[in-house]
């Protein structure tokens, strides 16, 4: 067990700092010609060794993933899948960002209710800067809402209800990056209100808040979560009462939604269209048709295509190469046509899409092997709670976020499997702490 001296004081406060803005700060990046730099990857490359060095310490089964991934990418570089610049860039970063999460998560002696108060406390705050942004747009306000200052993108303010909007991001890039970094929190904030010996921090007041600005950030990703959270809350007993509450909140919500959010009706009716074959991929965008969803469909297309020919996928780093290979879809957002662009092409739009694409299907059956494992869903409660909320985020970035480490992904990986492992270790007799 690690114990911390007087000396010591400053490696603790430096690893609080760096775990909560490397989840919550990614402003922007510096975009150099082999790479783009984040700005908190800094604080990671500057903090790692220091830690890594004072704690030396290897989880077994980190370095066993972390030794087969490099195997996978090594064979498929010589196999012409892969090339070793972009197996790499990607490689490194997820094998320093894992191992950075693991060890605050062991400097910290695996106590992961003070590392989510931690996370907690700043999603609040998080979601007061939204609040004010919303504000700020609606008075005219510009240096309140506009955060270009901060290196951050303008939202363009799109309508719920009839009404004219700004997006939330707060201090992150877009919306889906808000709703993505503030996911547990929502759960978290739905666990306040509806549970009442919930051993969460901050008032009802506060969970409200973060609840109102994940549903003003008019995100399709975070309306996802919304509903995944929904069904946690709901699931720990089932009973006829808890089913009927949650499919009617659930139906309720879906509803007004489709009915009062065009942003979410659109995306929504384009991805039921793509699934029944009345939108084909091939076909020109249209106006009618979710830019956002052809994209996220076009790249599971693609991915599964690369997973066919290569069942154990091409190894990390490979998509884009996957991409040239068997994309079809000739609209301006993959490179075809006047001021055209390529969206996506190294993230695949979601984790799901690129797990199946780089790591193929037998990435895809161990990923969901993993969430069923050590999936807990009854247990020691602050256990349950945290598990849950990690499951929130892990669902949302295999619906939409592709990258492997961005936003604190791989500390709420090491939260979902350390939580289901301590639940089991520190099991108590105490029904009041037992879900």
């Amino acid at each position: 067990m690690v114990k911390f001296s007087r000396a010591d004081f400053s490696i603790e406060t430096i690893v609080n700092f760096s775990f909560i803005t490397c989840i919550f700060l990614a402003l922007g990046s510096i975009q150099l010609p082999f790479i783009d730099i984040y700005y908190y990857y800094i604080f990671v490359i500057v903090v790692f060794p220091i830690i890594f060095l004072r704690f030396l310490t290897i989880d077994k089964w980190l370095l066993i993933i972390s030794v087969y991934l490099f195997i996978l990418g090594i064979v498929n570089i010589f196999l012409g899948n892969n090339d070793i610049y972009s197996f790499l860039k990607v490689y490194v970063g997820y094998f320093i960002f894992f191992y950075f999460y693991y060890l605050i998560i062991k400097i910290k002696e695996y106590n992961l209710n003070s590392l989510f108060n931690i996370y907690y406390k700043f999603a609040i705050f998080h979601a007061y800067v939204g609040m004010i942004q919303l504000f700020s747009y609606a008075i005219g306000f510009k240096f309140g809402y506009d955060y270009t200052w901060l290196g951050l993108r303008v939202m363009a303010p799109s309508e719920i209800a009839g009404t004219v909007l700004y997006p939330i991001n707060a201090l992150t890039g877009e919306p889906a990056a808000f709703v993505f970094v503030q996911s547990a929190a929502m759960y978290l904030a739905l666990v306040k209100i509806f549970k009442a010996k919930a051993p969460i921090i901050g008032s009802k007041l506060d969970a409200f808040i973060i609840l109102i600005t994940f549903l003003l950030s008019q995100s399709s990703t975070g309306y996802f979560a919304l509903f995944i959270s929904i069904g946690l809350v709901f699931s720990n007993s089932i009973s006829f009462k808890k089913i009927f509450v949650a499919g009617f909140v659930l139906s309720v919500t879906l509803y007004s939604l489709v009915n009062f959010v065009p942003k979410f009706q659109s995306r929504f009716i384009t991805i039921i269209s793509l699934i029944t074959g009345k939108i084909y991929v091939d076909a020109t965008y249209g106006e009618n048709a979710a830019g956002s969803s052809l994209i996220l469909f076009n790249h599971f297309l693609i991915a599964n295509q690369n997973a066919k020919d290569h069942p154990f996928g091409t190894g990390m780093g490979s998509h884009h190469l996957a991409f040239e290979r068997y994309n079809f879809l000739k609209t301006w957002f993959t490179g075809y046509g006047p001021d055209s662009v390529v969206l996506n092409v190294h993230d695949a739009s979601s984790l799901f899409n690129r797990i199946l694409s780089e790591m193929g299907y037998i990435g895809i059956v161990a990923m969901f092997f993993f969430l069923v494992k050590f999936f807990l869903k009854n247990g020691y409660y602050e256990f349950v709670i945290i598990n849950n909320a990690s499951l929130v985020v892990l669902f949302t970035a295999l619906l939409r976020s592709g990258h492997y480490f961005i936003c604190g992904l791989p500390f709420f990986f090491l939260c979902y499997y350390y939580s289901k492992v301590l639940s089991e270790r520190y099991n108590s007799s105490n029904n009041d702490l037992l879900i």
